[in-house]
């Protein structure tokens, strides 16, 4: 009993897997043992013909079973976006490649699917439960075509008994499940990749985190800076995430994670990076975002990311970045700020801390050494303020060699 004083269920591993299977059990009543259970996932399909992914509607628990009848082995999608229920055979025809935390496979009828897990761990233990199964019908001796009533299934009826998918069955070749799987090429995975970051985008133009709904500037200018970089910024409403960021927007100047939340250094970089990825640079008053973002800089010479905070070197990064893409830079101290950061090093050891004396780490080692960048130190590479990229390197995305055209091997 919580201490609300509602009863709780306290139900052990096994009591779960029991409750499940009778679930299981009410929609197939040849169903007599779960394999496993991945808590959460999404699936997708693959279109031939349009050479695209798109999402299915069909998401929720997966569980792989047993039957005690033809086909032995499935995998079942309990669909929480409709009475619809995903049920797949795992038939030795069954092609499949991993591409953690996505499985893509090939059913009998030919068709594409993608699989997206939540939780990485449930994807690799899938695909091995995959490889084991299928492994085994690799084995089974086939029957002569002889009878012409024989069902589709038929031939399958020697399939490995329990002990069989129970025991310690050999891993599969490696090249079994890969090999046999159409090759996808780079523009497939990358319409399969970023329709998922797509997929998170709400009605209001923001971005959750993940599949609990968080929503944060953060995600916004992490699915945009995504996107396009994978050239897939069409694959979202633009303006409505451009509204949503702008609506972030305080008196001050400065922008916070959320509508009404508190100007923080950190969500302004995002915030103006995604408008600057967008092009849309001209919601920003560069003059009073300027002055809040000047007012940062200490008497130490180092950079603090909310007034009355103290100085941390990362914010060399986020302050600057923000300040070059509102062309306000000149505003404070160039000189001050490069002598706090090299202050911050580990001058035996190598490393940048937050502060002068403390302990390094690569956090403050990166954003010390991208704020000196962003200075023009000598010796280093430019960096991209709206990318956090060397600058030859965001040109190469943008400029370089063109994409090849992407098919899908039949």
């Amino acid at each position: 009993m919580s201490q609300s004083g509602k009863l709780m269920p306290n139900l052990d591993q096994q009591s779960t897997k029991v409750l499940n299977l009778t679930v299981l059990q009410r929609i197939d009543p040849f169903v007599e043992e779960i394999l496993m259970t991945a808590a959460h996932v999404t699936f997708y399909e693959f279109n031939i013909e349009l050479n695209q992914w798109s999402r299915k509607d069909v998401e929720g628990s997966l569980f792989v079973v047993k039957r005690n009848t033809q086909p032995r082995f499935q995998f079942i999608v309990m669909n929480r976006r409709n009475t619809d229920n995903l049920v797949e055979d795992l038939l030795g025809d069954f092609e499949y490649e991993v591409q953690v935390p996505y499985l893509l496979y090939r059913n009998a009828a030919q068709e594409v699917n993608g699989i997206w897990f939540y939780n990485a761990h449930d994807c690799e233990a899938a695909a091995n439960l995959f490889g084991r199964i299928l492994n085994a019908y690799s084995k089974v001796p086939q029957k002569p075509k002889a009878s012409t009533k024989s069902s589709e299934f038929e031939e399958l009826e020697a399939v490995p008994t329990s002990a069989v998918v129970e025991g310690p069955l050999e891993p599969p070749p490696t090249s079994s499940a890969a090999a046999a799987v159409p090759d996808v090429s780079d523009d497939s995975f990358v319409n399969f990749f970023s329709l998922d970051v797509a997929g998170l985008q709400n009605g209001d133009g923001s971005f959750s985190g993940d599949i609990w709904g968080e929503t944060d500037t953060r995600f916004s200018y992490c699915a945009i800076c995504c996107l396009s970089i994978l050239h897939r910024l069409d694959k979202i409403d633009v303006e409505k995430a451009v509204n949503y960021i702008v609506s972030c927007k305080n008196l001050d100047g400065g922008f916070g994670s959320i509508p009404g939340g508190e100007s923080h250094a950190g969500q302004i970089f995002c915030c103006v990076g995604a408008l600057a990825i967008t092009g849309s640079l001209h919601h920003v008053d560069r003059d009073l975002l300027g002055w809040w973002l000047c007012e940062r800089q200490c008497k130490d010479g180092g950079l603090n990311g909310r007034p009355e905070k103290l100085t941390d070197v990362c914010y060399s990064w986020w302050v600057l970045s923000s300040l070059i893409m509102i062309d306000r830079v000149h505003w404070i101290d160039k000189d001050k700020l490069t002598r706090f950061i090299l202050n911050c090093q580990d001058r035996e050891n190598g490393g940048i801390s937050d502060r002068p004396d403390n302990a390094v780490d690569v956090f403050h080692t990166y954003f010390g050494v991208a704020g000196l960048s962003l200075m023009e130190y000598p010796g280093l590479k430019s960096l991209d303020p709206a990318y956090a990229l060397p600058v030859d390197v965001v040109n190469r995305i943008f400029f370089g060699k063109q994409r090849a055209p992407s098919l899908l091997a039949s």
